[in-house]
């Protein structure tokens, strides 16, 4: 769970927005499917494929819109995170009194 108390007003405010549109990209993928079903059945027709072909180029920009705010801020933190790891790591060996070469490997 986020904790939204240590997050500004604009961070609030980005989340939002991104379970927005994850819940619109959810809602399209349940209506793909729905519709997916009937393909091959009596309801079939060119109308049911188009609308198929619409909603399926729909969500695709959905997800490469989704992905392109959430990406940025995973390689951040990952990015962060791995610095803070690396550092914590060479400090434990110069505890230890190991050469700092041993980490180049």
């Amino acid at each position: 769970m986020l904790a939204m108390h240590h997050m500004t007003p604009v961070e609030v405010t980005q989340i939002s927005n991104l379970h927005t549109l994850i819940l619109e990209i959810n809602s399209e993928v349940a209506l793909f499917r729905d519709l997916l079903i009937h393909v091959g059945q009596s309801r079939d027709c060119p109308e049911l494929r188009e609308k198929i072909r619409k909603l399926r180029r729909s969500c695709v920009e959905a997800c490469k819109h989704t992905a392109a705010l959430i990406l940025p801020q995973i390689r951040t933190n990952n990015s962060t995170s791995n610095k803070n790891f690396i550092n914590r790591d060479r400090s434990c060996i110069a505890d230890v009194g190991l050469p700092f070469y041993f980490l180049a490997a």
